[in-house]
């Protein structure tokens, strides 16, 4: 790959990872209002199924911008939010305060700066891959 597209390649890995960062805290509050409508509607499995769709992409997200940590808890509460999916029941007292710790610790563990930052600005990325940028661009949009 040429020096140029791996130059802009790497700016736009960094402009992706700084945008997910401060979107952060918002994905959260939209994690915790969800949280708070399952307290009031307990049998409403549609609120779990968006939990778990909100918590799976954060996990994703999370991983691919270096907060394994948070992509690690975020899988927990997936596969939590996946059995309670499963079971087709309203979702009981014990199971939502699990629910809310585990959103928690995602929320404690957002306020951490992510593992390895320090290796994106090292790396090369796509080394030894040819890329038009446009095609890029669209590969980025995909996580």
């Amino acid at each position: 790959m040429k020096p140029t597209k791996t130059a802009a390649l790497e700016a736009r890995l960094k402009q992706l990872r700084q945008t997910f960062r401060a979107q952060l805290p918002a994905r959260l509050d939209t994690l915790l209002n969800q949280n708070k409508q399952l307290a009031w509607q307990p049998e409403n499995l549609q609120i779990v199924a968006e939990l778990h769709r909100l918590t799976h992409s954060l996990a994703g997200a999370g991983g691919s911008f270096g907060y394994h940590q948070l992509s690690d808890q975020a899988r927990i509460l997936e596969d939590a939010l996946i059995k309670l999916i499963n079971e087709g029941e309203p979702v009981g007292k014990q199971a939502r305060q699990a629910i809310s710790l585990k959103l928690d610790k995602l929320r404690d563990l957002s306020l951490k700066e992510p593992e390895g930052e320090e290796q994106y600005a090292q790396r090369p990325v796509f080394s030894n891959m040819e890329f038009d940028l446009a095609e890029q661009d669209n590969l980025l949009y995909i996580i």
